[in-house]
């Protein structure tokens, strides 16, 4: 469960919580995570 001080996400709170679920999948190697683009995002190829 999550709770805020107003009941409401601002969008850095989801990508903060986006970004660490991701993490703790990958982590734990139980779970395959998949990076979908966005229509004008950019490809970020390392």
């Amino acid at each position: 469960m999550f709770t805020t001080t107003n009941n409401s996400f601002v969008p850095t709170e989801i990508s903060y919580l986006e970004n660490r679920f991701c993490n703790l999948a990958l982590e734990t190697g139980r779970y395959q995570v998949r990076k979908y683009r966005f229509i004008g995002e950019e490809d970020q190829t390392e």
